[in-house]
């Protein structure tokens, strides 16, 4: 019998708030040529406007960014912006070396209930380029479905997170 080697890193996803002592290591991820190709805002952030965005992130009301975490190790950001109605907006990306896995996929349905368990909140948005197909992908596995928000924003695609949608086993229903 085949025996496949243990992988530490797949082991245990958790998501912690963000510090500011994150600041350089998101920094350095956002920056990254493979998640500035995805992201929807194309293009490299300096160091002065991503400093002022994140401070001013962590104090705001209307956004919580989480650190993503793999086998202990830091792989990544989701971040909810709270648009008001019981809506937000998700955006996540991992370090490179951490994709592939389904990673993105686990964290997008943690971050989304841990989100509407602690907050109300019963509508996710993730705005997703046409041509990112994995980014696509990896919300359609974690429970999003195509929605129509009544808005147009060029190139992108919307999809909302649909719990009835995501795998029974991570939908958590107290006792």
């Amino acid at each position: 019998m085949k025996e496949f080697a243990h992988d530490p890193l797949e082991e245990h996803l958790t998501l912690r708030p963000a510090v500011t002592a994150d600041a350089a290591m998101v920094f350095a991820w956002r920056n990254l040529p493979s998640v500035v190709e995805a992201a929807s805002q194309k293009g490299v952030i300096a160091w002065e406007e991503h400093h002022g965005w994140f401070a001013a992130s962590l104090r705001s009301d209307a956004r919580q960014i989480f650190i993503i975490h793999s086998g202990g190790q830091p792989a990544g950001q989701i971040r909810f912006d709270w648009e008001g109605s019981g809506q937000a907006q998700v955006s996540i990306y991992l370090h490179p070396r951490f994709t592939g896995r389904g990673l993105g996929v686990k964290a997008i349905q943690a971050g989304c209930l841990k989100i509407a368990q602690a907050t109300g909140v019963v509508r996710v948005l993730a705005w997703v380029r046409e041509d990112n197909t994995p980014s696509q992908s990896a919300f359609r596995k974690a429970g999003f479905v195509r929605s129509d928000p009544g808005e147009v924003r060029p190139g992108l695609l919307c999809l909302e997170f649909m719990q009835a949608a995501a795998p029974r086993e991570l939908i958590h229903h107290p006792s």
